[in-house]
């Protein structure tokens, strides 16, 4: 699949090269100056090894694919290492993505990808409107291959603080009220230092899913799995990625004194990762099968650091399609007390 660089051009290369981004390197991302169909791009971008073992054990995502051999040979890339959304907004226009929060998104997986491998980002701005007096924008980003081939493709809203009117509020609390201090040391504080580099790679813990290493039957769906079937999942402690609290990102949702002022009652934790985590059962139920036909869309709900999240997959209807069957689920990851973290749908096709 190619998706074609069509689109209003306001500028013909990045404004920010690689390297890290100087911290007055912020620039405003408002609803007024949103040109919907802009396109964004080309942002060159390699994971290493060393940043993607740290993604991998942060949260906690230990499907054998991500860390050995994958069925096409070298480890995959997690899914949020494919989305690129921040990564072009950051580096072609606006500098450290940090005053907007991420609501909802649909994810979709056309080819694997693996550490190491050269990736291209683009991105579409497909609308900007009002909801419920607040305002967002949409966005088509994707990542493509050596030849050009779309790796994975995201359609994401985003709340736009910047233009979000003092009188609006957003989770609890009155409106552009500070929320209560949260006991100290926060969840942030906690999770954003939790981090440290082991010497060697840790054993791998007993994982739901039969290792699946190259050459093997990786398809765990088939045709004959019924209606209400469960995948296997685990629990897991949300913590930060990056030591926010330490950098120079202030006034950033990953930061309590970034997003208590809008009614949360602490640092929010990065979606993309939490969402990488909610999709580690499909890879591991599907297969290789979610690298040619997976989707999933999410909407984000509020969570902190040290919650509690199972994932949980359901198998809520099979279709069938020229391809074969795909399945739609129910998905979600689920806190103790039964609300969600993220919640939404996904599917597959099963040959």
């Amino acid at each position: 699949m190619k998706i074609p660089h069509v689109g209003t051009r306001t500028r013909e290369e990045p404004l920010y090269g690689p390297g890290v981004l100087p911290a007055d390197a912020v620039r405003p991302h408002t609803y007024e100056g949103i040109i919907v169909g802009e396109l964004m791009g080309p942002i060159e971008y390699q994971l290493k090894k060393e940043s993607h073992r740290k993604s991998c054990e942060t949260i906690e995502l230990y499907h054998r694919w991500f860390w050995d051999e994958s069925p096409w040979g070298p480890p995959l890339l997690l899914p949020c290492e494919t989305w690129c959304q921040a990564r072009v907004l950051s580096r072609w226009k606006y500098g450290p993505m940090n005053r907007q929060l991420w609501t909802a998104a649909t994810w979709e997986f056309y080819k694997p990808a693996f550490v190491g491998q050269k990736l291209t980002a683009w991105l579409r701005v497909l609308d900007k409107y009002w909801k419920r007096n607040k305002p967002y924008v949409l966005t088509e980003s994707w990542c493509e291959d050596e030849k050009g081939n779309v790796v994975h493709r995201g359609v994401e809203e985003l709340l736009l603080f910047l233009s979000l009117p003092p009188d609006v509020r957003l989770h609890g609390g009155q409106p552009g009220a500070t929320a209560a201090p949260t006991p100290e040391p926060s969840s942030q504080g906690k999770a954003g230092s939790a981090y440290v580099q082991p010497a060697q790679q840790p054993p791998l813990p007993e994982q739901p899913w039969p290792p699946l290493r190259k050459g093997a039957a990786s398809l765990q769906a088939s045709r004959e799995t019924p209606v209400g079937f469960v995948l296997p999942g685990r629990s897991w402690t949300v913590r930060f990625r990056r030591a926010w609290e330490t950098e120079h990102w202030t006034d950033n949702v990953h930061r309590a004194d970034g997003i208590q002022k809008h009614g949360f009652k602490d640092a929010l934790p990065e979606g993309d990762h939490i969402t990488s985590k909610l999709i580690e059962p499909l890879v591991g139920f599907f297969g290789e099968e979610w690298y040619r036909s997976g989707r999933i869309s999410i909407k984000v709900l509020p969570m902190y650091g040290g919650d509690v999240l199972q994932q949980t997959c359901v198998v809520r209807e099979k279709a069938p399609e020229k391809a074969g069957v795909r399945f739609h689920l129910d998905v979600a990851l689920v806190k103790p007390n039964g609300d969600r973290g993220l919640v939404g749908t996904a599917s597959c096709v099963v040959p």
